[in-house]
């Protein structure tokens, strides 16, 4: 890397982490009040938004309390908005929702495949850049984690436009391409790589990138799960890739735009220096972690590695070594960033009081007449998260539960469990996501396998209905596996860990459950296929529960058939 790059990657961290610890000495201000920043943060967006359509549908200019504001205005879903949002991106009308400029809007799947596009105002986009870059870049400064060396970004940059001339996809894209300049002497692999167009090989060139670069300093993965798929792309291909990056060169095979391919290969060079270091990690064995092994100046993992990603936070620490950190994002979503990590290296969050205000549903309640501010939240409790954002959205049902873990000065800690509408329930015994995770590893640990990943099929055609796990281990099972053993400990998992399914079970309301096994690579063929269907790779999360007929005849076209015992 030359002195130029070097010179603008510490004008960032200083500038960035400057701005970062500004932001974290205000919330460690509000964290002492918290109650005081939701009611200031939530009269001035009554106040800014009184003269909006919806502002004046429910007299915003008379409200004065946060009570009042709860009996004034009704709980909302995304269907509340969509007439409005329709108008705002189609018509181009303003002032509907929000008084708030909205230039960017979020993508995320709707009901029956209808996407939906969620407003994200600029001033959401200030909250998120003060807390998802500026906040973290403090935190990593103050263990000394910043350097001048570049790091590996896995972030595809993809928007499109819509009628009313604003952008629509990820967030983290837009804030790429608006400082193409910077991102592109910070991160390897080439900003081309970074914004695809056309059918490309996004794995294979982010491995390619990655290995190149010997000095690489850290990653940044919007999911982890990514990182980890990439450093297990590198295991199994580093003998052609290596010998691409002796020749500087990118094999045929690999799939890209013509005019994409010449662009790179003019700027590649013969390195056979580096594929020798290559070559050498992996042909000779070692105990210590391959991530160091590889780039001795890893320091540290940025993403997300929560909840449905902790399973992969897990397999990434025999990687790592005690060396590498892992910096894990707060709760982040289309509506907004809800949470900022209070140290490295831990899925404990900190509730931001001053970007959005926050109501919260008791998990074992339906009745939203029961919600409740961050102030009466209990330690060690489970939380469905209702949100008033700075983008339009009022009282409104993120479907989200969390679990208060403790507080941070007075106000409430928490971290991510599941998405309460993903809860599975075909005889009323509501199965969470997360259930269904420990249950997964659970099995895996009492038999005496490695899983790789797993979904699950709530099976009605059975009789009477059950739940079909399906594994994909990380490595090839016995022949001799003791199959009915493994079914049985499912099911004892099962049972403990949602004990009304343990009582259907053992009352045959609901079947014995099944338990299958997936060919290798059966979750890369599938992001494959999505890949393929147009999806990006670096922002497809696993399936968790099969929810249609696609995902069904996938997976149980790749069963492991002797395992498929009959039933």
């Amino acid at each position: 890397m030359g002195l130029l790059n070097k010179m603008i990657i510490a004008l960032v961290n200083r500038k960035v982490a400057g701005d970062g610890r500004k932001v974290r000495a205000r919330l460690e201000r509000m964290t002492l009040a918290p109650m005081k920043a939701q009611e200031d943060f939530l009269m001035g967006l009554l106040r800014d938004n009184k003269d909006t359509e919806f502002g004046r549908k429910y007299d915003f200019a008379s409200i004065h309390s946060i009570e009042e504001y709860r009996r004034r205005v009704p709980v909302s879903s995304y269907d509340d908005y969509a007439e409005a949002i329709y108008r705002m991106v189609e018509k181009g009308e303003k002032n509907l929702l929000t008084a708030y400029p909205v230039n960017h809007y979020s993508k995320s799947s709707g009901t029956m495949g209808n996407p939906k596009r969620i407003p994200f105002s600029d001033r959401a986009a200030g909250l998120t850049s003060d807390y998802v870059k500026s906040y973290m870049y403090a935190l990593l400064e103050e263990r000394g984690l910043l350097g001048l060396d570049p790091s590996l970004t896995l972030v595809e940059s993809i928007l499109t436009t819509l009628p009313n001339g604003a952008t629509c996809g990820a967030y983290s894209a837009k804030e790429s391409v608006n400082n193409q300049f910077f991102i592109s002497r910070l991160f390897t692999p080439p900003f081309e790589v970074m914004t695809p167009k056309g059918n490309m090989n996004s794995r294979h060139l982010h491995a390619f990138y990655a290995l190149k670069e010997r000095n690489l300093s850290s990653g940044l993965s919007g999911f982890y799960s990514y990182f980890l798929e990439v450093i297990r792309y590198i295991e199994k291909n580093w003998e052609s890739l290596a010998d691409d990056i002796e020749r500087g060169t990118i094999d045929e095979s690999v799939q890209m735009p013509d005019e994409l391919r010449h662009h790179l290969l003019t700027r590649l060079h013969p390195d056979p220096k580096r594929a020798d270091e290559i070559r050498s990690v992996f042909r000779n064995p070692s105990d210590k972690p391959l991530v160091p092994r590889l780039w001795p100046r890893f320091r540290y993992l940025l993403g997300i590695g929560t909840a449905g990603f902790s399973a992969y936070t897990e397999k990434l620490k025999g990687y790592f070594g005690p060396g590498v950190h892992f910096a894990m994002y707060g709760v982040i979503a289309s509506e907004g960033v809800f949470s900022a990590p209070v140290r490295l290296d831990s899925g404990e969050s900190v509730l931001l009081p001053n970007s959005v205000f926050y109501e919260f549903l008791p998990v074992e309640s339906s009745d939203y007449a029961d919600l409740v501010t961050l102030d009466k939240l209990e330690v060690g409790k489970n939380y469905e998260v209702v949100v008033t954002n700075t983008s339009g959205f009022y009282r409104y049902k993120m479907r989200d539960v969390v679990h208060v873990v403790g507080r941070h000065n007075e106000t409430p800690t928490i971290e991510f469990l599941f998405r309460a509408d993903q809860t599975v329930n075909l005889v009323g015994e509501k199965t969470t996501e997360y259930a269904l995770r420990e249950v997964a590893k659970q099995t895996a640990e009492r038999c005496g396998f490695e899983m790789l990943d797993y979904c699950m099929y709530p099976n009605t055609d059975a009789e009477p209905v059950r739940y079909d796990f399906l594994i994909e281990p990380a490595h090839h099972l016995p022949d001799d596996f003791d199959y009915a053993h493994a079914r049985d400990v499912l099911d004892e998992c099962l049972s403990k860990a949602n004990p009304s399914m343990g009582d259907k079970l053992s009352k045959g309301i609901v079947g014995k459950s099944r338990l299958y096994f997936l060919q290798e690579e059966t979750t890369l063929l599938y992001r494959d296929m999505m890949i393929m269907k147009g999806v990006s790779a670096v922002q497809l999360k696993p399936v968790r529960v099969i929810d249609n007929l696609l995902k069904k005849n996938f997976f149980y076209a790749l069963i492991d058939k002797r395992f498929a015992k009959p039933e």
